[in-house]
């Protein structure tokens, strides 16, 4: 009977999970964030890093998906997507075909750095100092791929200013963090020798 007993807790366990997200989307947040809780100073540094994070990964996704369905929105919406594409590549000095399949690559190559700095944020949450070599690696990668394959031009002209300062100040502000977090290790470290 304990069999029977342990099977239909397990029933009504395995019932639960699949009438409601919620506990499997529990467990996972305790996996990725863990289950203690950082300090304030922590949480504002993830917050700001999340903020920025979803402005520009999504802003990327969305930028790859028109340029690459140019031809299907053209169709839907009239916009001359692919007109104005090739227009800019000419101003810019490329052959458009190519201009576009570096752009793409751009994008590419943009979110995947972004989902890298994500990963870098949830070190943070952690208080891993590796999070500073991760997130600067990402950020130094989405920063520098458009001038690479698009030139300094593209970069100066059609990057938006917005863009660029986001970009600086969260850079500024992570060195900052990451500066302070290691002060604190060290000075963990130093009052943990001392005793």
């Amino acid at each position: 009977m304990k069999q029977e007993d342990k099977q239909a807790r397990l029933g009504k366990a395995l019932d639960k999970h699949l009438t409601s997200p919620l506990p499997l989307i529990y467990r996972l947040r305790s996996i990725v964030f863990g289950e203690k809780q950082p300090d304030r100073l922590t949480k504002f540094a993830f917050y700001i890093g999340l903020i920025t994070w979803f402005l520009f990964f999504f802003w990327h996704v969305l930028q790859f998906i028109v340029v690459k369905n140019s031809n299907w929105i053209e169709q839907i919406k009239r916009i001359p997507i692919n007109e104005l594409l090739e227009k800019r590549a000419l101003e810019l000095g490329f052959e458009p075909t190519i201009f576009i399949d570096r752009l793409l690559i751009s994008y590419s190559i943009s979110i995947i750095s972004w989902s890298i700095f994500f990963v870098g944020l949830v070190l943070l949450w952690r208080k891993k100092y590796i999070f500073s070599y991760v997130v600067f690696s990402a950020l130094g990668v989405a920063i520098i791929s458009p001038i690479m394959l698009l030139g300094f031009t593209y970069w100066k002209q059609d990057i938006s200013s917005f863009d660029k300062t986001i970009e600086v100040a969260i850079t500024l502000f992570l060195i900052i963090y990451s500066y302070l977090i290691k002060a604190s290790i060290q000075s963990n470290e130093t009052s943990g020798n001392q005793l």
